[in-house]
């Protein structure tokens, strides 16, 4: 599930459905986007966060908070944090993670913060990714690791077989 209407949620669908998942793109009502501007993507709700439908999530979804709006992102991280999900990403720098984790506390202090540690934010492996294509790889990457449980690696510093779940820095 992509949540964002810009630029950079088009290359994203598009990464996904390259790699076989089924996405499906999350606008506000007032976005004017269609289906038809999300490549790849085999749907697209216009929904407030208020109005989320809880149900398309489960403990296969990936679910990345694109929305290039604090207030949105906010408003959607506290609705998804009541949800189960394999991954939550979330775009944009440290110090907005921050933010937004502070002002979830404050608006519900009641809330386990270990589902914290669920987060991805910044969303994606460190891959020195610049342009909305390369953040998209960045991304699906990182889902993918999680939902294979694994750790990102350079497979030449792996000892051993590439398909083993370990990661080891070879010695000479």
């Amino acid at each position: 599930i992509v949540i964002g209407a810009e630029h950079d949620a088009a290359q994203l669908t598009r990464c996904a459905s390259f790699l076989g998942w089924d996405v499906l793109v999350v606008t506000h009502p007032a976005d004017q986007q269609a289906l038809s501007d999300f490549p790849g993507a085999g749907s697209l709700i216009h929904s407030i966060p208020e109005n989320f439908p809880p149900d398309l999530l489960n403990k296969e979804t990936a679910v990345v908070l694109m929305n290039h709006n604090y207030a949105k992102d906010l408003a959607y991280l506290l609705v998804l944090l009541k949800s189960d999900f394999l991954y939550l990403g979330i775009l944009g720098p440290l110090k907005r993670r921050d933010k937004l984790f502070g002002d979830i506390l404050e608006l519900d202090p009641q809330l386990d913060i270990s589902l914290f540690d669920k987060i991805h934010a910044p969303a994606g492996i460190n891959l020195g990714s610049e342009t909305p294509q390369e953040i998209a790889v960045s991304i699906c990457s990182e889902i993918l690791a999680v939902q294979r449980n694994e750790e990102p690696c350079f497979l030449k510093n792996k000892a051993g077989s590439i398909h083993e779940n370990t990661c080891f820095i070879k010695t000479n």
